[in-house]
């Protein structure tokens, strides 16, 4: 019986070993799995710690480039209050360019009308016809025939004459 029992615990002894020996194998075989696994993971980690640098550095450049957009559009949009303050003063200046005008012109028919009461002043002042073969004095024969021997179909000598007699009979001479 003793025998019997060294034997059964000598059994016993041997299949605790074999089992053992199978789960510091299967032990190793995890362990060594692990490893791998880790060093899978790590090159995933130093991978992924790549990417967000580059994600990183891009979206650095996407902010200056947001920036410099923005720098951009605020000079556009000074340009574009300039344009237009450009526009209403150059319509102000068309405008009082088109109202100095008018004046001008108006001017320059009052003007024309003097200097037509002028010629028939100095005509009238210097008589009819001068020395110079009947011609009218300070009038050459091209602006008679420009039509300035004649006011209102009245020959001009006739119109400085009643000109002349109208200024006498006010009593002033001088035009009014």
């Amino acid at each position: 019986m003793v025998a019997e029992e060294v034997r059964n615990l000598a059994i016993r002894s041997a299949e605790a070993a074999k089992n053992t020996g199978e789960l510091i194998e299967t032990t190793v075989k995890s362990v060594r799995e692990g490893e791998r696994l880790n060093g899978e993971t790590n090159e995933a980690f130093e991978r992924n710690a790549e990417i967000s640098a580059k994600i990183r550095d891009l979206i650095g450049e996407i902010a200056a480039a947001s920036q410099e957009q923005a720098q951009g559009i605020e000079q556009i949009n000074r340009a574009m209050a300039e344009m237009d303050r450009v526009t209403q003063q150059t319509a102000a200046n068309a405008e009082e360019s088109a109202s100095a005008s008018e004046e001008m012109s108006s001017q320059a028919a009052g003007l024309q009308s003097i200097v037509g009461d002028l010629v028939l002043l100095v005509e009238g002042a210097n008589g009819a016809y001068s020395e110079n073969g009947g011609k009218r004095a300070g009038h050459s024969d091209a602006a008679r025939r420009q039509g300035n021997s004649k006011v209102d179909g009245t020959p001009l000598l006739e119109a400085s004459k009643r000109h002349e007699y109208s200024h006498k009979e006010s009593g002033s001479g001088k035009r009014s």
